[in-house]
């Protein structure tokens, strides 16, 4: 069965989707793929947080990625993306804290690395703790390009169809963007690209973050018209979504983690800043 798709690029222009195939194998060599154990150079540490370690999710190496699949300098040509949660957790502390979400970057793919085991952890300790402290299966990744709407324009779609006269308009408005957008396929996982915000604006929430703020707190109007204007420097980089199988993933209620970066931290390389947020489904 053809794998699920990461998509990738801006507005509406190709993005490249990679996917874990239904059948996981295990990969005998560095290279894209989800779940499983990590490969690291020696000196890389395993990530943490609040002494916790994080649960290691995916690594794409971006030399991977086909030629033209990808807006031309969005990201490196070469390196490692890697992908962490805190999912023992995030049950217990702020399921917003942006610390609980982390992605490291190694730009040089030429280092020797080695498939790292899992620091041992005792999660009964815990109160109410989420995943079991184990790899995920492991699955590899391949990318295919795919359109994606711009978040502005999928508003603009969103208001036309209130707008629309009669259930024919309507209908006719909701199947293009489920299309374009494949909202709807399974484990619909991106990189680049973007995301249509069903429950929450989740570019508010990244902005809020790195000003200190949670998005229930209070502010005044000339700080909201400060966030609402630089809020959409967020791009989505990377969207993880649920899928049953072979992953075992089930992100609240069938929903999807996903990682913004403001456009100056991307052509920094400064991949440490992004920001995950949890979009918790139905």
């Amino acid at each position: 069965m053809r794998p699920t798709p990461i998509n990738s690029a801006a507005g509406s222009s190709p993005r490249s989707n990679s996917s874990p195939r239904r059948k996981a194998k295990h990969a005998p060599s560095p290279t894209s793929k989800f779940g499983g154990e990590p490969h690291l150079a020696w000196d890389e540490p395993w990530p943490s947080h609040n002494g916790r370690p994080l649960h290691f999710l995916a690594q794409i190496r971006l030399s991977e990625i086909p030629k033209g699949h990808l807006p031309r300098g969005l990201l490196p040509e070469r390196g490692w993306l890697r992908l962490w949660l805190d999912t023992l957790g995030y049950r217990i502390e702020d399921s917003v804290d942006p610390g609980k979400f982390r992605i490291t970057f190694e730009p040089d793919e030429s280092r020797l690395l080695q498939t790292r085991p899992w620091p041992l952890f005792d999660e009964r300790r815990l109160p109410d703790w989420g995943e079991r402290w184990r790899p995920f299966p492991e699955a590899p990744m391949t990318f295919e390009p795919i359109l994606c709407l711009d978040h502005r324009v999928w508003r603009q779609l969103n208001a036309a169809i209130w707008d629309a006269e009669g259930p024919d308009g309507e209908d006719r408005l909701s199947a293009f963007i489920e299309k374009i957008q494949a909202e709807r396929r399974e484990a619909n996982h991106r990189l680049l690209g973007d995301v249509i915000e069903l429950q929450s604006d989740m570019r508010e929430e990244c902005e809020r973050h790195a000003r200190g703020l949670t998005i229930f707190d209070d502010v005044s109007n000339r700080l909201q018209r400060t966030i609402n204007t630089a809020k959409d420097r967020w791009r989505l980089l990377v969207r993880l979504d649920s899928q049953r199988h072979p992953m075992n993933w089930c992100w609240g209620d069938a929903g999807a983690l996903n990682w913004f970066i403001r456009d100056d931290d991307l052509k920094q390389r400064a991949f440490h800043r992004a920001c995950g947020v949890w979009d918790n489904g139905g």
